[in-house]
């Protein structure tokens, strides 16, 4: 399959010998940027589904899935605003799934969920110089649905999955990959199951595309297992980070398992899958020649209160581990939702306990003695 062309903390820094070690690494200070609650009269910003956080040389660009909305945050704090990315003129698509913005910031992909289309702009913002529409090509007619994409020019990656019109029990997801200036394409990456209810489809993977169009894949939630796709195909390198699984509590099982009591009345021959432990990998981020993998050790996924955010600094070339990052958050945190980072600022949605539940951004520097 081708694309078709149209278109105030502490930071410990861990040196590992490629597994982890106790700490005994440098300590820097870490300061804390900005936050949405002093942001935007002085109230926390309450989301509808934020589903992206994208770190780029600008600032912060989080995409809202309930608003269908792109929101921006400067680096500084000093400005923000919200982009349009769904409609009909060039450079929109409807049913907005994702967007991406590349690290300097001067092209944005969006993702159309029904029929798996995608956009690209350039600028980010009206009047565009340049727009491209791109859709998959297929052989076998099918149903198909844009997850995500990323780009590093000249490269795009586009994740979709499908569901072939003869058998819509089974399921396709596929990262293909384009080289936007020579038109060259691979698919290089696809995995194929039965459908099932519950966290285990494509749209659950954890990926990201680096700037010599390597895709970075876990495709697993129960795996702490990264591969590393070349722009060939052929995997460079597959490697299993020493991560710990943590387990749900009851509470948050017995919820789980009521959401699907529905779908299984309504299709008790697909069976629903409920994952007991967090995914190892929770996000993962290439930044020139290294990968910062956020893990459910990382984000202390179960815990009560959240104190810090730890991230395995890995190498892109290699896999091997290089480092680990703790972040110890100047606020005390009852749940991080998402957390992104590109080695000098980290972002993270969350909410602090004393918030009376309402969810916040944050932005932390690294200072530069502790940077990667």
């Amino acid at each position: 399959m081708s694309l078709g062309k149209t278109g105030c903390g502490l930071i410990t820094l861990v040196l590992l010998m490629g597994q982890l070690c106790p700490a005994a690494g440098s300590e820097g200070e870490a300061s804390l940027i900005w936050r949405s609650s002093e942001l935007f009269a002085g109230k926390p910003v309450i989301f509808g589904a934020l589903t992206r956080l994208i770190a780029t040389r600008e600032g912060l660009y989080a995409f809202d899935e309930q608003t269908k909305k792109a929101l921006f945050i400067g680096s500084g704090g000093e400005r923000s605003e919200q982009l349009d990315v769904q409609g009909e003129a060039p450079g929109h698509v409807f049913m907005v799934s994702d967007i991406e913005v590349d690290p300097s910031a001067k092209y944005m992909a969006i993702v159309q969920g029904v029929r798996a289309k995608l956009a690209i702009r350039s600028p980010l913002r009206a009047p565009f110089t340049t727009t491209r529409e791109l859709t998959p090509d297929s052989k076998v007619p099918s149903a198909r649905a844009g997850i995500s994409a990323r780009i590093r020019w000249p490269w795009l990656a586009f994740q979709f999955k499908e569901q072939p019109f003869a058998d819509l029990k089974r399921e396709l997801g596929r990262i293909t990959l384009e080289n936007l200036e020579t038109g060259e394409n691979s698919t290089g990456f696809q995995r194929e199951k039965k459908v099932a209810w519950g966290p285990v489809g494509p749209e659950f993977w954890v990926w990201d595309l680096g700037p010599q169009g390597v895709r970075y894949i876990s495709d697993d939630n129960n795996s702490p297992t990264i591969q590393a796709i070349a722009p060939e195909g052929n995997i460079l390198w597959s490697k299993e980070l020493p991560v710990k699984p943590r387990r749900k509590s009851e509470e948050i099982l017995r919820k789980v398992r009521k959401s699907y009591e529905t779908l299984e009345k309504m299709a008790p021959e697909t069976p629903v899958v409920i994952e007991e432990y967090y995914r190892r990998i929770q996000n993962l981020v290439c930044h020139a020649d290294k990968l910062y993998v956020l893990t459910s050790e990382g984000i202390r996924r179960g815990e009560e209160k959240i104190e810090s955010v730890g991230w395995l600094v890995v190498s892109a070339e290699s896999g091997q581990i290089l480092d680990s990052l703790i972040l110890d958050l100047p606020v005390t945190l009852e749940t991080v939702i998402k957390a992104t980072f590109d080695g000098h600022t980290m972002y993270l949605l969350g909410r602090e306990v004393e918030s009376s539940g309402e969810n916040e951004l944050f932005s932390f520097a690294v200072p530069s003695s502790s940077e990667h």
